[in-house]
């Protein structure tokens, strides 16, 4: 067997997933500042700015999807510095385009014409140059995973130093936002960008290609896999039970402090047991990823049906846990499918596109004042979910890649 990636240069592989999945945690941790600080700074009210980043997301949603047919053809630790070299470009865009200080007197964006995103083109074009290299990052992250003989081990593995990378940054992304404003956060994001861009530099060089030929020979051949649509469905109802968690919350009687405790807690508690992900044994992966599915589908639906506040807790418990296995577990099945990869990145790209029309669904279906609407999507399609991930993995078994 001539091995994928030469013994000496694994801890080269290594370096290159860390840096390849930190810079997208790193956008995450910093959205909620973003957002803000680019409101107060460039005038734009809520509905904008949430425009720029749904033009952020799509973009890079699309850009996985299109080159989840050409992974098996692409470098991927090339196609990660062209994806994190873009991340850098777009977020110096944005801070060369951010005044240091707010004006004194912005008019609202709905006083200026209705043309305040034409006027923060450079803002947009900045979001959607740092989302297109997200999107490669991404898909460079699935194709190197999928060459692992453990792809659940490896990701369950690099999830623990991500989770404590990622903390770290929350605390230095709060304070450059209150000392440097949105300066800053642009600034941490673009050095963030560039120290990762660094580590991946020393990948470990072009890979052997694998015998297996892709599954997808086209962007739309993902839509005929039971894998990638599953992905688009999971979280169409869990999504928009999540952006009412609060509002739920508090029909319950619990407050913005407690809602908000609750969250870093449970957020933290299961952050840190992802990595137990990592002693599933092989044989047990389609098990241990379909039983994360179901408990996750019983979590969300059970948050907006909750008859109490002890029910609501230990139901977004639940979720929480399980989206932390299915996260692990489902990069390795996709990977055990399709080793180029492929399948993950259309799979992410489908989903995140999924993902972008849920929240609207769910607030149409609780204008009436009623949260029962949002358990009944999250059990139809949780259950559109779970069957077609059953069909899809149907025919999973161990491969013995090499590491």
């Amino acid at each position: 067997m001539n091995p994928a990636i030469a013994p000496e240069r694994r801890w080269r592989l290594w370096l290159t997933l860390f840096c390849l999945a930190f810079p997208l945690q790193m956008t995450v941790t910093a959205s909620p500042f973003l957002n803000a600080l680019a409101m107060d700074v460039r005038g734009l009210n809520t509905a904008e700015i949430g425009a720029v980043r749904t033009i952020e997301i799509l973009i890079n949603a699309g850009l996985m999807i299109y080159l989840s047919a050409r992974l098996a053809k692409l470098n991927a630790v090339q196609l990660g510095l062209f994806g994190l070299a873009a991340y850098v470009g777009g977020n110096l865009l944005c801070l060369a385009a951010t005044p240091l200080v707010a004006p004194l007197a912005t008019p609202p964006s709905w006083a200026q014409g209705g043309d305040a995103l034409v006027k923060n083109w450079d803002l947009a074009l900045g979001r959607a140059i740092a989302g297109a290299g997200a999107g490669c990052a991404n898909a460079a992250l699935g194709a190197l995973l999928a060459r692992m003989a453990s792809p659940h081990r490896a990701a369950a593995l690099i999830a623990l130093p991500i989770t404590v990378t990622a903390l770290l940054a929350a605390g230095v992304t709060s304070r450059a936002a209150e000392t440097q404003a949105a300066i800053g956060v642009f600034g941490f994001l673009a050095a963030g960008g560039a120290v990762a861009l660094l580590g991946v530099a020393f990948g470990p060089g072009r890979l052997t290609p694998l015998p297996q030929p892709p599954m997808l020979g086209s962007m739309l051949d993902g839509l005929r896999q039971p894998y990638v649509l599953a992905c688009a469905t999971m979280y169409f109802g869990s999504t928009a039970v999540y952006h009412f968690l609060a509002k739920i919350g508090a029909g319950h009687g619990l407050g913005e402090k407690q809602i908000g405790e609750i969250v870093i807690l449970v957020t933290i508690a299961c952050a840190f047991s992802v990595p137990l992900a990592a002693l599933i044994r092989d044989t047990w992966v389609r098990a241990g990823f379909l039983a994360s599915v179901a408990l996750f589908a019983v979590g969300s639906s059970s948050i907006p049906l909750a008859p109490n506040a002890t029910v609501y807790t230990a139901a977004f418990g639940l979720q929480s846990a399980a989206f932390g296995f299915y996260q692990i577990l489902g990069a390795a099945v996709a990977a055990r499918l399709d080793r180029t990869g492929g399948l993950a990145a259309a799979g992410n790209g489908w989903q995140a596109l999924g993902n972008s029309l849920s929240p609207f669904l769910g607030g149409v279906l609780i204008l009436g004042g009623a949260f029962w609407p949002l358990g009944l999507l999250c059990i139809a399609a949780s259950s559109v979910t779970f069957v077609l991930y059953v069909v899809a993995t149907r025919r999973l078994t161990r491969d013995e890649a090499p590491a």
